[in-house]
């Protein structure tokens, strides 16, 4: 026969074991709510810039997003972009970064392609930055910085006459997780896309 003393004892250990399993569920919830908070506060300037540029395109009937999942699928169908991950964008930049080339692979295809779509190139400027670009949040953002680099990068390149590497400037700021950001994945792909567009449509002319 079980004693008392033993099934208070026992009773005493099951409550402190339902109690450390609460306190672990709740900080499991507490360090998920903290790293989506971390997460929309660093893209805060992106998300707006993206809003803003959606915002234009609807005042001229356009929907920008179907655009940009178009330029991707022509990305993905060219075998330059795996899926539409963020670690298949950042492969994808980073085998850009290593080589100064892009698209990586089916060239003709994929500036074929471009030049059919409807609505490209794409502007990813917003025109109302003035609250923006005055923000603390925009000087400390990683656009503000990828634009610092950007420029350094192309007076770099200009001086020595050579062609600037867009991708390294892009890996040298950007990491996997910054391509969960819409804004972030599809205007880095839209520029070079239109960059990569614009040499290839210059070089076939002359």
């Amino acid at each position: 026969m079980i004693k008392k003393s033993h099934l208070r004892t026992r009773k005493i250990i099951i409550k402190k074991v339902k109690k450390m399993k609460s306190i672990n569920f709740i900080v499991i919830i507490l360090f998920g709510l903290i790293s989506c908070s971390t997460q929309k506060k660093d893209n805060l300037i992106e998300m707006k810039l993206y809003d803003c540029v959606k915002k234009q395109y609807y005042e001229q009937n356009i929907n920008i997003e179907e655009v940009l999942i178009k330029i991707e699928e022509i990305a993905i169908e060219s075998k330059n972009l795996k899926d539409n991950s963020p670690e298949s964008y950042y492969q994808m930049f980073k085998s850009f970064s290593e080589t100064n080339k892009f698209p990586l692979t089916n060239e003709s295809d994929f500036f074929q392609k471009l030049s059919e779509l409807e609505n490209f190139p794409v502007n990813m400027n917003c025109s109302n930055t003035d609250m923006i670009l005055d923000s603390v949040e925009f000087t400390n953002s990683k656009i503000n910085k990828f634009s610092i680099r950007l420029a350094k990068e192309i007076r770099v390149s200009t001086e020595k006459k050579s062609p600037p590497n867009i991708g390294l400037v892009i890996i040298d700021i950007y990491e996997v997780d910054d391509f969960k950001n819409d804004y972030i994945k599809y205007s880095l792909l839209s520029m070079v896309a239109y960059e990569r567009f614009l040499i290839n449509s210059l070089e076939r002319k002359y």
